[in-house]
């Protein structure tokens, strides 16, 4: 990793005291290397002042481009969803606030698929957003954490 700043959708990060704090955690107290732990790093942005400013738009959705991306958190004032891709300059989200009724599992021999599945996904433009957001990256691997941040 390149010791300075480096830039993540469109946001300079100084990741690499991260990296490195992360690498040193790997090793137990007598140095001995340890196996990875997965990293799952939520970034918190603010994209505005009172709204979503456009031109932070496609540094943002090309997040939903990075292997090891999850999405973003964020939404409406006192509305959270998750975003889980783009198209164009809509944002496809599930709302985690949508419930189902419960089933009992006497009515079937096993529970039915469509239980883990909605219908549709919700869409909201880009102007509707809320500037608070979170965008979210998985690292399985040391190696997709370093490519991370390339």
């Amino acid at each position: 990793l390149p010791p300075g700043p480096m830039s993540l959708c469109g946001r300079t990060l100084h990741a690499a005291a991260l990296v490195e704090s992360l690498a040193r955690g790997a090793h137990s107290q007598d140095t001995q290397p340890a196996s990875f732990r997965p990293v799952l790093l939520l970034i918190p942005l603010r994209l505005g002042l009172d709204s979503f400013e456009m031109r932070y738009a496609q540094p943002l959705l090309s997040c939903f481009s990075l292997p090891q991306s999850v999405g973003m958190i964020g939404g409406k004032p006192r509305h959270a969803l998750w975003f889980i891709g783009h198209r164009d300059n809509r944002l496809i989200y599930l709302d985690p606030h949508t419930t189902q009724p419960a089933l009992q599992l006497s009515e079937f021999g096993s529970i039915p698929d469509s239980t883990y599945h909605k219908e549709a996904c919700g869409r909201m433009r880009l102007t509707e957003l809320d500037p608070s957001i979170a965008v979210g990256f998985l690292c399985k691997t040391p190696d997709d954490l370093n490519d991370l941040f390339r």
